[in-house]
């Protein structure tokens, strides 16, 4: 539906220039998504309290944070989209600006994400930023209370997930190399029943339709 909407403006006359201009302005001009500058204030809708009561998510907090430390976050499982770390971290549904006051706390997603016209205004004023290298260090550089949060399984962990499954992806280890060169602490992080939520097939390695996948 976004994507036609936007097809529809840049191709109606009267729409196309301001729809080019802003073309370029995501692919040329800004970086919001790798900086986390601007104000989260979509992650703050109460409309995300009904989406955390529905599946239902619960953060379930084991310690406290020291908010004049930095931290990255580490969460697992992936599960199909992530209920769990969209639902706890991505938004303020279940109260983590509560339960971590002065952690400014950046979920991460693919930077493909990004270069979806309207979708990426959503994600951008909900404090999502890219996973990329750069933005990780960026966000992180801020000081005191920056963190970030990683689904260090990636895409390849979703096609492993499967009810009652737990089964970690650990191809890069590349978030280890940031925390150490950011002095951020890792937080290990897990979704129970993440994958749960979709009752999805899954292929085995080396098949067809996994190596399409």
């Amino acid at each position: 539906l976004l994507h036609n909407s936007f097809f529809f403006f840049v191709v109606f006359p009267l729409t196309t220039l301001p729809m080019l201009a802003y073309l370029f302005y995501i692919f040329m001009w800004d970086n919001s998504h790798e900086t986390g500058k601007r104000y989260p204030f979509v992650r703050y809708w109460s409309i995300w309290k009904y989406y955390a009561d529905y599946f239902p998510c619960r953060l379930v907090k084991t310690c406290d944070l020291d908010p004049k430390d930095k931290y990255l976050f580490c969460y697992h499982p992936h599960g199909i989209i992530s209920v769990g770390a969209f639902g706890n971290f991505g938004t303020d549904g279940t109260g983590f600006s509560k339960k971590f006051p002065g952690i400014d706390l950046r979920l991460l997603t693919l930077n493909l994400n990004f270069y979806c016209p309207w979708l990426r205004e959503i994600l951008i004023h909900m404090g999502i930023c890219s996973a990329n290298k750069r933005s990780c260090n960026q966000i992180l550089q801020k000081g005191p209370g920056s963190a970030i949060m990683l689904v260090v399984g990636g895409a390849a962990e979703s096609l492993d997930a499967a009810p009652g499954t737990y089964r970690l992806t650990l191809n890069r280890q590349g978030f280890v190399r940031v925390a150490i060169d950011n002095d951020a602490h890792l937080v290990p992080v897990l979704g129970f029943g993440e994958t749960d939520v979709f009752d999805a097939h899954t292929f085995p390695p080396g098949s067809l339709v996994r190596t399409v996948q």
